[in-house]
């Protein structure tokens, strides 16, 4: 496999990597939409990001939680880099994939090629849209969809033709795909997702020159950004082929002492009154700044509708008192046999799920990481960006997404019923948190 590193350059990166971090303190990003806030205590990441993830070619998945602030991390590096005046050796592109929309983050020679790129890669997947009440029907074309990979390089050498001796490192990375995907082509999206990492991983492990151009011998990093577990499905089997260096980075919500800054800006911003507690919504949201967006503005900073609507009412629709009876001796008999630890079983996340085959076996389990409650955080060859918290709800090998789902699955495992008020799950929070 041909491999290109930045090796040569660590001097440099260094000096890249402080002046990034630099410019990243004065950004302002968005809060629900109306609110702006300052970005905070990303620099490990950072740090991280530049030092390591594009130390060599290669393919790669960063992924974590639903609202860890993946997206806003992203698009704010691309920005920053993409700003800094002097040569950085550097060119990213960022594409951004909501449910509505497609939004690109591109070096300053492209921006006139955004409408182009959007539109191609709205072509991945054609909704035929019918006369009458008849449902419409999605295509997937994997040409179109290998098309579109090929077009964002094809532009970025159009573009950088005379002047791709500057550049020493491409990125490209796609952001919420999967979510995309999964919107608009539902069981049928990770055809796609698989398709073009596939075809990017072979790109890299076989550089060609008709593909690649002048960039053919330069360092190339192609990023997935993804939150839905089973997209990382498709890094697991490029994984297992061994393909393109393949690399699953894992991205998780904001430190503590950064959340509980970003939640009293936002108490200042919104009026809210001044005896909020942070060290409950830590225990809540363990650093989830999307759920704070839901907590602040569309509930009104009441904890007990945000319990209710975000986490009570969603646990309590996928699981029966028979399932949680079961999951009960099932978590206590792990505890003592496997995990060999002398203590309740009270929702553990490793004690829950135990491994992989485990959880295929479950329909309850699996259902857990469908709806991601679980996710996994050791999957193999895994590199943190982040630096986990060392709280209950998170494990050696599983975490929950969210603090909240693991205080009430605790409640319902003490109380033996799986309806449970949101005051049992703060009950939970305030007689076992120090």
């Amino acid at each position: 496999m041909h491999q290109t590193s930045m090796s040569g350059r660590s001097e440099g990166i260094g000096g890249l990597v402080d002046a990034l971090i630099g410019k990243m303190r004065n950004v302002r990003v968005p809060f629900g939409g109306r609110y702006m806030i300052q970005f905070r205590d990303r620099e490990h990441e950072a740090g991280l990001f530049f030092r390591e993830v594009l130390r060599y070619s290669g393919l790669g998945f960063i992924y974590g939680p639903y609202g860890a602030g993946k997206t806003t991390f992203l698009s704010t590096m691309a920005q920053v880099i993409n700003s800094i005046n002097q040569p950085t050796g550097i060119l990213i592109v960022y594409m951004n994939f909501t449910r509505d929309a497609i939004q690109a983050e591109l070096p300053r020679g492209l921006i006139s090629r955004r409408d182009e790129i959007v539109s191609k890669l709205e072509g991945m997947v054609r909704v035929n849209v019918p006369i009458g009440p008849s449902p419409g029907s999605i295509s997937i074309d994997l040409g179109q969809v290998l098309d579109a990979a090929r077009y964002i390089i094809k532009a970025i050498l159009d573009k950088y033709r005379n002047s791709t001796s500057d550049v020493e490192n491409l990125v490209i990375i796609y952001d919420g795909l999967d979510d995309f995907l999964k919107e608009r082509v539902g069981v049928n999206s990770y055809i796609i997702l698989s398709t073009k990492a596939s075809f990017f991983a072979n790109s890299l492990e076989n550089p060609s020159r008709d593909l690649w151009g002048e960039l053919t011998g330069k360092a190339k990093k192609i990023l997935f950004a993804v939150s839905d577990q089973a997209a990382m499905k498709v890094a697991e089997t490029l994984i297992s082929k061994a393909k393109a260096l393949t690399t699953p980075y894992l991205f998780w919500s904001l430190p503590k002492a950064a959340f509980e800054c970003v939640v009293k800006d936002v108490a200042d911003l919104t009026g809210a009154s001044s005896d909020i507690d942070v060290k409950l919504l830590w225990n809540l949201m363990g650093g989830n700044v999307r759920e704070l967006e839901y907590l602040a503005l569309r509930y009104g900073w009441v904890v007990d509708k945000w319990l209710r609507a975000r986490v009570v009412d969603f646990l309590t629709g996928f699981m029966s008192n028979e399932e949680l009876n079961w999951l009960i001796e099932s978590g206590q008999r792990v505890m003592r046999t496997e995990l060999k630890r002398d203590e309740q079983f009270v929702g553990q996340p490793d004690a829950v799920a135990l491994n992989d085959l485990y959880v295929e076996q479950n329909p309850l389990l699996r259902r857990l990481f469908e709806l991601n409650i679980l996710l996994r955080v050791n999957i193999p060859m895994t590199e943190p960006l982040s630096e986990l918290p060392s709280e209950p709800w998170i494990g050696e090998h599983y975490a929950y997404q969210l603090p909240a789902y693991y205080w009430a699955l605790r409640a319902m495992i003490e109380g033996r019923k799986v309806n449970v008020e949101a005051g049992s799950i703060l009950k939970a929070i305030e007689e076992n948190v120090k």
